[in-house]
Parts: structure tokens; sequence; C-alpha cells
């Protein structure tokens, strides 16, 4: 069966076509992406890096992205960083407890005259029972979000940190 062309140029065209006709039905259905309105709110999406210990956790809509870096100050302090591809005109966090207790939001204080770097210091009780709930602002448009603190804590297997290695 193999040594007929017709099966084998089969073989060959049918992935190529059905590719290319996922691709065309993508194409033609999606919405494309509309820019965002004044005054209106949207909300953040948590990546997958934000369920693990991975030092890091990035929330996005669309091309709007932030990236958020937990580092230990001590038992009891976070340095949280924000970095976004945009510049902001604020941004504020606040911590959520099992309990239903609530902090107040506290306002970050941006680190660049550019505005797409913000920082830090956060009290927490028990990060594993901690929400973190973030609010920015980007040219009169809200964005927000709310992901577990587990990210805070980053473990490899390896003992070793990789995160003067990575790549933003």
């Amino acid at each position: 069966m193999l040594t007929n062309k017709h099966v084998v140029a089969a073989l060959i065209i049918a992935p190529i076509l059905a590719v290319l006709a996922y691709l065309a039905v993508d194409i033609s259905l999606s919405e494309p992406g509309a820019a965002p309105q004044t005054g209106q709110s949207y909300p953040l999406v948590s990546g997958a890096k934000c369920r693990y210990q991975s030092g890091q956790c990035v929330m996005k809509n669309g091309n709007f992205k932030i990236v958020l870096v937990a580092d230990r100050v001590d038992a009891n302090t976070l340095q949280l960083t924000l970095r976004s591809d945009f510049p902001l005109d604020g941004a504020r966090v606040a911590l959520a407890f099992e309990d239903g207790t609530e902090n107040p939001p506290t306002e970050m204080v941006t680190t660049g005259d550019d505005r797409r770097e913000w920082q830090v210091q956060l009290l927490e009780r028990d990060a594993s029972a901690e929400l973190l709930r973030v609010v920015v602002a980007s040219g009169d448009s809200y964005y927000f979000g709310s992901t577990g603190l587990v990210f805070s804590d980053y473990k490899t297997g390896y003992h070793k940190d990789f995160r003067a290695q990575r790549d933003d």
C-alpha cells in the first residue's frame, strides 16, 4: 500500500491541508481585539506560574501584561515588584486572608521615570492562606486581578536559584 504514489501523496498532503484549514477557520472566526475604553475595568487572568513556587506571577488580559516578582526580606516581610510593558498611572495591592479579613489596599511606588516598574513591601501572616489582589491604572483604564501567594516562595528541586538567569 505504501508503494502506491497516490497513497504516499495523500499521507503528505492531508496533514498540510488540515493545518491550513485550521488556520483559515481561526482567522475567519476570531474576533479582533478591541482597544480599552476610557474609564472601563478589565480583569487580569493569572498565568500558570502563579500556582507554583516559581518566584513570579504573570497576569494578563489581551496584550496588557504585568509580572509580579516576590522576594522575601524576612520571615514576615515580602518585597513585591510589579513590571509592566505599558506605563502605569498607579498600582495598588491588598492581601486577603482565609478568615475573610482583608488588609486595606497599599499604594505601590514607582522605581523609574518610565513608570513601568513598581515596588512595595508587605507584611504577611500565612502565605499559603493569602490571596493577593492587584489593581493597576493605565491610560484611564483599570485592570484588576487576584491570585494566591504560592508563587512568592521560590523553590526548585535543584536547590539553586535560577531567577538570575531568566529572560523576561
